[in-house]
This record gives C-alpha cells, structure tokens and sequence, in this order.
C-alpha cells in the first residue's frame, strides 16, 4: 500500500483532469457505476490470471503468452484500486 499512498498525492481531482496536449488525462466514472466497474475489472483480472496459471501447467508453456495475461491482470487491478479509491483512473 505504501507506493499507492505515495501516488495519492499526486492524482488530480475532477477539476485537475487534463485538457490540453500532453497533460495527464484521467477517466472519471460517475458515482452509481463505479461498484459496477470494479466488479467487472476484478472478474477480468480474475480470468487473465487463470489463463496464466493454465497456461504454466500446459505441456508446451508459452511464456509470452504468460507475461502478457499477468501483465493484464496487474493492469485491470490496479484500475479497480484507483476506481474505489478515487474514482477514476489514468488513462495512460
């Protein structure tokens, strides 16, 4: 949890969302949909981890194959982490 109180002081509130070329710009989801969201992320990054797993166990493993769906499974959990605590997420 350290790193991400570290990134907490540097994520931009609603009226901080980029505009201009360059600038971070941040999706923002509202209220009610947000528990949607997240659910929906954890269930993929869920998915993306058991295809890892399964893909490990397999006779011929694909490696790159692996890294990718855990590199998937880091990125949709991380987007649900940013979703409960403020509400939106880079998107960079």
């Amino acid at each position: 949890l350290f790193p991400l109180k570290a990134m907490m002081t540097k994520i931009p509130d609603a009226s901080m969302q980029g505009e201009g070329e360059g600038e971070n710009k941040w999706v923002s989801l509202e209220e009610g949909r947000i528990a949607e969201f997240v659910e929906s992320f954890l269930k993929r990054a869920g998915e993306r981890l058991e295809d890892a797993k399964r893909e490990l166990k397999s006779y011929r493993p694909s490696y790159p194959k692996i890294i990718s769906d855990c590199q998937e499974c880091i990125e949709l959990s991380v987007k649900a982490i940013f979703l409960m605590l403020v509400g939106g997420y880079p998107q960079e």
